[in-house]
């Protein structure tokens, strides 16, 4: 499934480019959404390009139903991140630490400007959930998930110093 978003951002393109690169970002995350347990595994910067590894835990709440193919307690993965930095746009994908048969997710946003204290976070992905007769719905409910959590994440990022 695709799945486009445009975020808006109370904090300009360089401010919140700067905030998604930083490793506390997690840490402000898990505090006010369903991803906890924030690893930082690595932030390693090459001239223009950033590249991060984070590995994270799903604490929401799943269906009875999903919970029939899924342990809530191991739904863990490693986002990673690459970002060009003066294109300000990067590419995500994350890898499962179980299930990667079963779930697939890849995709990219940019930073845009949108004004002096505002910018867009576009962000485009492909979401997969390989179970037959029950994929849809899960992909429109993590779809659903994503569009929260880029909601928080910009509250979050706009009450960053």
């Amino acid at each position: 499934m695709k799945v486009v978003v445009d975020q808006a951002v109370a904090a300009s393109a360089d401010r919140t480019q700067a905030a998604l690169l930083d490793p506390s970002l997690y840490e402000h995350l898990a505090r006010v959404s369903p991803i906890g347990d924030p690893e930082v595994l690595a932030d390693e910067r090459h001239g223009d390009t950033v590249t991060q590894r984070v590995r994270l835990r799903f604490t929401g709440k799943i269906s009875p139903l999903a919970a029939r193919f899924v342990n809530p307690d191991q739904l863990t993965w490693v986002q990673e991140t690459v970002t060009e930095l003066p294109r300000r746009r990067s590419q995500v994908r994350t890898v499962p630490d179980r299930y990667g048969w079963l779930l697939g997710f890849a995709g990219w946003y940019e930073i845009r400007e949108d004004g002096p204290q505002r910018s867009i976070q576009h962000f485009e992905c492909d979401i997969a959930v390989n179970v037959p007769g029950l994929g849809r719905l899960a992909e429109r409910g993590i779809a659903a998930g994503l569009r929260e959590h880029l909601a928080r994440e910009a509250e979050v990022i706009a009450a960053m110093p």
